[in-house]
């Protein structure tokens, strides 16, 4: 599982988000609207001139495919995940999951003065499911059995330098995110996210809790809600004019696979030396990420 965290951040002004139950008929299954894909959209400027940006400025949002990059985005997960006490015992210097070596997941970087300092994964339904299906089995079946489809989003991770410009560069990541799993064919986004973070995501993106609080088993019992969008739900509103009004190209949205080299490369990190030593492989989903097959034994 993918526990969404976030840097400490002070949001007095948010509000309590809502708890919506949801049933096969609350999800409507509207045709996907037409959305045209024009070059990199312009921003609003006014009259005068703005000062170009010096190299340590400059912000890029990519979905990475380089193995260092990847190594980069990864390194950052395992340093939150263990600062946080997310990932207590710690065998790598990196966290990678299964669902990293499926190719219906992507992973996006902000990368800034040619560094990477944050990261977050879209996780397609593919063939190991949504991760977040081990602790909302049900809710993921009414989704599912409502004919829409949901890519989840996890290992969310920043360098914690600085909450404002978490603030400033989150947005527009996942921005990039979200029309990515719009131009995949997907309906919505889920999300399993700590509670104290819920609030953030329902005001930004936004965000519907759905389900109630829960241990995570792949972030050491930490709590957990479930959380979900369905991008016609917002259809006409000013979110969603703010995250598919302006399109980037068609390069910038076109998927990034991975090379067989970097996929072998980070297939390691699902087992310890010793493990590979005996042919040991811990975990049905590490199993089927290795060879695969799913062995629910």
């Amino acid at each position: 599982m993918s526990l969404l965290q976030l840097p400490p951040i002070t949001d007095a002004s948010a509000t309590p988000g809502s708890s919506t139950t949801i049933t096969p008929g609350s999800l409507s299954t509207n045709s996907r609207s037409s959305l045209a894909t024009n070059s990199r959209g312009s921003s609003t400027t006014n009259s005068r001139t703005r000062p170009a940006k010096t190299p340590a400025e400059e912000v890029a949002f990519e979905i990475a495919e380089q193995r260092q990059d990847l190594y980069d985005a990864f390194k950052l997960v395992g340093d939150a995940y263990h600062a946080s006490g997310l990932m207590p015992n710690r065998k790598f210097p990196i966290r990678v999951t299964p669902y990293h070596l499926l190719p219906t997941t992507e992973v996006f970087v902000t990368r800034m003065a040619g560094e990477i300092v944050s990261t977050v994964s879209l996780i397609g339904d593919g063939f190991l499911g949504l991760p977040i299906s081990s602790m909302y089995p049900d809710e993921t079946s009414v989704l599912r059995e409502s004919g829409l489809r949901f890519a989840e989003i996890g290992a969310l991770a920043d360098r914690r330098e600085s909450p404002s410009r978490f603030l400033k560069t989150f947005l527009p990541m996942m921005r990039l995110l979200t029309q990515v799993a719009r131009i995949r064919g997907y309906d919505g986004l889920v999300a399993a996210c700590h509670p104290k973070h819920a609030r953030l995501y329902q005001r930004m993106l936004p965000f519907e809790r759905i389900g109630g609080e829960t241990g995570c088993e792949y972030a050491n019992g930490n709590p957990a809600v479930m959380l979900a969008v369905h991008f016609e739900w917002h259809h006409g509103s000013d979110h969603y004019q703010r995250f598919f009004g302006d399109m980037p190209s068609v390069e910038t949205l076109c998927p990034r696979p991975w090379s067989r080299e970097t996929r072998e490369y980070f297939r390691k990190f699902l087992q310890s030396d010793d493990q590979r030593a005996d042919q040991i492989v811990d975990g049905c989903l590490s199993f089927a990420a290795l060879t695969g097959r799913y062995h629910a034994g």
